[in-house]
């Protein structure tokens, strides 16, 4: 009988072994202080920890649940390069038809508006198509991208606040739903995810354009060098001019000047010359 026992006995030490060892990390976890977390966190340890223990959602360790939603209808103004009263209008009307029904695809709202509303998208957004089926596929991707960098973004707030179990993830095209398993300060987290979503929506002008306007700008002030240059010139030019205009102006004075010291040199010398005629007639 004691034979039959042993092997069960021993079968249920190394369950029982296993059973600890791997309840063990999340032991661990549950026991580690602020202070102990903030440690392991900068030691490079904290990551496996969390990996080896059991991960808890909402319904055993409490926390928050948050559905954010991308505002779609202030994309798409940032994006428009030209903004009037009709454009404007078509935008209200898509945000009421979103307040009413709520689970609409937005992007086919604000088609069908345009159309209704005969709103040249072409005016609006010339630089994504020339029809407003090309226009509307590429701002729908414009809304996926920015849908994409606010996750990544709230998954690194998120890791920054401490969470150790963050549920992130995207619900529907424009609906993003948060779960924050253990935190207590609801007010900061709500803080640091709603001023992140808001910060995404910044709109960044793609790199060639950026780098286009840069070459254009190198170029007007060399543009700028060399017309300070020819006028540069052009000022030296204009004082040389004056100063030889002065001289022409100066030259019959100084001409007449001469001619009169030529005058008197010649009554001089012909003043001798009398004299020394004179001189040799009482000489003889």
């Amino acid at each position: 009988m004691n034979k039959q026992l042993t092997p069960r006995l021993l079968i249920i030490a190394l369950v029982l072994a296993w059973a600890i060892w791997a309840v063990w990390p999340t032991f661990q976890y549950q026991q580690l202080s602020d202070s102990e977390i903030e440690s392991l966190r900068d030691e490079g340890k904290l990551e496996q920890l969390e990996s080896r223990s059991i991960k808890q959602g909402l319904d055993l360790k409490g926390g928050m649940y948050i559905v954010l939603e991308v505002d779609l209808p202030t994309l798409i103004e940032n994006l428009a390069i030209n903004k009037d009263r009709k454009f404007s209008e078509t935008v209200n009307d898509v945000r009421n038809q979103l307040v009413i029904s709520p689970e609409g695809d937005f992007f086919t709202i604000f088609s069908d508006a345009s159309s209704k509303n005969n709103l040249k998208l072409s005016r609006y957004y010339y630089d994504y198509g020339s029809n407003s089926e090309t226009i509307i596929t590429a701002l729908r991707e414009e809304g996926e991208d920015a849908i994409n960098r606010v996750l990544e973004i709230l998954q690194n707030r998120v890791d920054q606040f401490g969470v150790a179990e963050p549920t992130i993830q995207k619900q529907g095209s424009q609906r993003i739903i948060v779960e924050l398993a253990g935190v207590q300060d609801s007010e900061r987290a709500r803080a640091l995810l709603e001023s992140t979503a808001l910060l995404e929506f910044y709109i960044v002008k793609e790199v060639t354009t950026t780098n286009d306007l840069m070459i254009k700008i190198d170029q007007s002030l060399k543009g700028n060098e060399v017309v300070a240059a020819v006028q540069n010139q052009l000022n030296q030019i204009k004082i040389l001019r004056q100063k030889l205009k002065m001289k022409l102006f100066l030259l019959p004075n100084y001409l007449e000047k001469q001619k009169m010291m030529d005058q008197k040199t010649l009554i001089m010398k012909n003043s001798a010359k009398t004299l020394m005629w004179i001189d040799l007639f009482h000489h003889y």
